[in-house]
């Protein structure tokens, strides 16, 4: 008869997580860990004093060596790892450099992933090699390639659970068999996913190190480190390892593989490692770091939870470049990740914003939430931009060859309610879009559509005062483009917009002025701009003016250049813009200037300004000529409208002016209260190519 016997009953992670290695304070009674910060501890007698240091009795000496409150964390976390011990250390550096230094030595190598912490990196590639441990760096996707760096002298192998960037998924039971058919143990840090998402020794590895800094403490207030032995290698069959397998002088010819058999690793790393390198952890942090652990299945469900929601927020943000997470289908590794992280990838993840350095820049300053700082595994969210910190100095290739874009954004997701971490980042993207420069136009977004202006090649300061130029029928910035380029010579901020399906603006045309006055403000509030001077040409000064009436409190100043109310359209003029007939280009550019401008006598030399107001009518899209000149016909407004401006107002008239007769200039600038009236000659409506240097100077007295 067969007897099959039930699995004995153990407990599970979430209850050890609170109670493995403690247990009431015999003599207080004490529920909750006490802190024992003391240096060292008192002995019995000489005798046990003897047996401790003999390694023959169980105790503390001092806390360099071994701590009780230490000691609650170190059998917590090899209980969460299914290890047979582990060590706590000063720093999860520290825990990585105990592991090397327990079982390599001068002559010997190590094989590693590529994608892994840059300050493990730096201790593997720069500072190991001065003491004679040479590392090979390898595809950490690829099993074949650790197979393939294996040399005779190799003794360790080493990876990451999640790359350190770019989130590759190591294979933890591929790169096991690799090491152990080569009769090395497989090394692996675990602190991106703890042991709530992955146990590695499971899974085939025989030592586990955690950076307890981040998701273990999850608070941000401690600098701590674990490494956990599974005791699973067999040391003394691979016959490599002659620190645990041969007679040890520190401790009178001590064998600790056959004196300690499974935990011969763990026992001489601390008998040895923590005694002579001194790297151990405070009694007061491992305290700190086990009221994390204590919350730790809880929190990392949370973390991962919100995780996966900012995932799939990010992948449908258009300003999102692109966007690596395991959880996605798309992603390399999306197949073992499920096998191997069946209940998440963890809270760490990059993506990249469009526009580069700037745009991340702009990103990472105008978050709230998100703290910048250089640190993951938090209960607060944080953020880093590398391209401005830890890699600032690096240009645009050298990033590159890093692996890192200049958009590149990391992600440590916190406990925050997800939906404000959303509206967080989405505040941010918007920002990041918001001055992408190309050449010298500034690019943004309103109401989801790109839109472009100049700012005269000079530096844009969000938040501040600004110029805002606003452009005729059919026309765009360039119109103002040597009044712009002073402006922003002398420190102003300065747009000179493309408005909607102008220039290299997107969108429709807007069809009717007070759409357009809207969609300046909307541009306002884009950008943050503070009391902002509007200069408006022609149809612009229609958009100035209602804008100015219809958001009194707004402005800082107006300039008024060619305009009346009403502002009729001849038929003609009309009837051949409907038809897209050249005649309109024509009848716009040459009734724009006074006749003497025919001529020529252009103040900017060698240009023509009939041929350049040409072109410039004929470069705009179909049907944006009429669409601008029916909306200046429609408009409906008033006197009245000119009576509510509240800011100090110039209005810009040419003497010539065919297209917006003097008289109805000098009767929109008599309802003005505040007004002065400024008459240029010879000039017609297209003052700014005709009497470019008058109408800068008459601007310098309001701006």
């Amino acid at each position: 008869m067969v007897v099959i016997m039930a699995k004995p009953p153990s407990f599970a992670f979430d209850t050890l997580s609170l109670h493995a290695g403690q247990r009431p304070d015999p003599t207080t009674g004490s529920r909750a860990t006490p802190i024992y910060q003391s240096a060292s501890f008192v002995f019995r007698d000489t005798d046990y004093a003897a047996g401790l240091f003999n390694i023959e009795r169980a105790g503390h000496v001092y806390s360099r060596l071994s701590n009780p409150t230490n000691a609650v964390l170190e059998e917590r976390i090899a209980a969460l790892d299914n290890g047979v011990g582990a060590i706590a250390t000063a720093s999860g550096q520290a825990a990585m450099h105990l592991a090397v230094a327990t079982i390599v030595g001068q002559g010997d190598h190590i094989i590693a992933s590529r994608s892994i912490y840059g300050g493990t990196h730096n201790l593997l590639a720069y500072t190991l090699p001065r003491f004679g441990i040479e590392t090979t760096f390898v595809d950490p996707r690829d099993p074949k390639a650790f197979v393939a760096a294996v040399r005779k002298n190799t003794r360790l192998i080493f990876g990451e659970v999640l790359g350190n960037p770019g989130l590759e998924v190591l294979n933890i039971p591929a790169i096991a068999e690799v090491a152990h058919q080569n009769g090395v143990p497989l090394l692996i840090d675990a602190t991106f996913a703890t042991p709530y998402l992955c146990r590695p020794i499971d899974l085939g590895a025989d030592l586990v190190m955690h950076s307890a800094t981040k998701f273990l403490s999850g608070h941000g207030v401690v600098i701590g480190g674990l490494l956990v032995d599974g005791g699973t290698f067999d040391w003394e069959m691979s016959g490599k390892f002659p620190t645990l397998t041969q007679p040890y002088l520190g401790f009178h010819n001590l064998n600790f593989a056959e004196e300690f058999g499974p935990a011969a690793f763990i026992t001489r790393a601390r008998k040895e490692g923590l005694r002579d390198f001194g790297a151990c952890m405070s009694p007061t942090t491992a305290f700190q770091i086990l009221q994390g652990v204590e919350t730790l299945p809880l929190r990392m469900q949370k973390h991962v939870e919100n995780t996966r929601a900012l995932v799939e927020f990010l992948k449908e943000q258009e300003e999102v470049e692109w966007l690596n997470h395991p959880m996605l289908p798309d992603h390399p590794d999306h197949k073992l990740a499920k096998t191997l992280l069946p209940k998440g990838c963890g809270a760490v993840f990059s993506f990249s914003v469009k526009g580069g350095r700037e745009a991340g820049i702009k990103f990472i300053e105008n978050l709230e939430l998100f703290s910048h700082l250089a640190n993951v595994g938090d209960a607060k969210s944080l953020v880093i931009h590398p391209a401005s910190t830890t890699h600032h100095r690096m240009d645009s290739e050298a990033l590159k060859s890093a692996g890192i874009s200049e958009g590149l954004i990391r992600l440590s997701v916190g406990l925050e309610d997800s939906i404000d971490l959303k509206v967080d980042l989405r505040k941010g993207l918007r920002a990041s879009q918001r001055l992408v420069r190309e050449e010298f136009l500034v690019q943004f977004k309103v109401d989801g559509f790109k839109v472009f202006c100049s700012n005269g090649s000079g530096e844009l300061r969000v938040g501040q005062s600004a110029v805002i130029f606003i452009h005729g029928a059919g026309l765009d910035h360039t119109t103002f483009a040597l009044p712009a380029r002073y402006f922003a010579r002398h420190q102003y901020n300065v747009y000179a917009l493309d408005l909607p399906g102008h220039g290299r603006s997107a969108g429709a045309p807007l069809t009717s002025i007070t759409e357009m006055a809207n969609w300046i403000q909307h541009v306002i509030d884009e950008l943050e701009i503070l009391q902002p001077a509007i200069v408006g040409h022609s149809m612009g000064a229609l958009i100035a003016l209602q804008f100015a009436a219809s958001f009194p409190n707004q402005l800082r100043s107006l300039v008024l250049m060619g305009t009346s109310i009403p502002m009729p359209v001849s038929d003609p003029l009309l009837n051949a813009a409907q038809k897209n007939h050249h005649d309109a280009i024509d009848m716009s550019n040459i009734w724009s200037h006074s006749r003497i401008a025919q001529l020529g006598g252009n103040e900017n030399p060698g240009v023509s300004m009939l041929m350049t107001g040409q072109r410039l009518l004929e470069s705009a899209d179909k049907n944006v000529l009429f669409t601008d000149l029916t909306a200046c016909n429609k408009f409906t407004g008033s006197l009245e409208l000119a009576k509510k401006v509240a800011v100090e107002t110039l209005v810009l008239i040419g003497q010539q002016d065919q297209m917006t007769a003097p008289v109805k200039a000098l009767e929109v600038a008599n309802a003005i209260p505040t007004c002065r009236v400024q008459t240029l000659s010879p000039c017609g409506h297209a003052m700014l190519s005709e009497q470019p240097n008058a109408v800068l100077d008459a601007l310098t007295t309001i701006i």
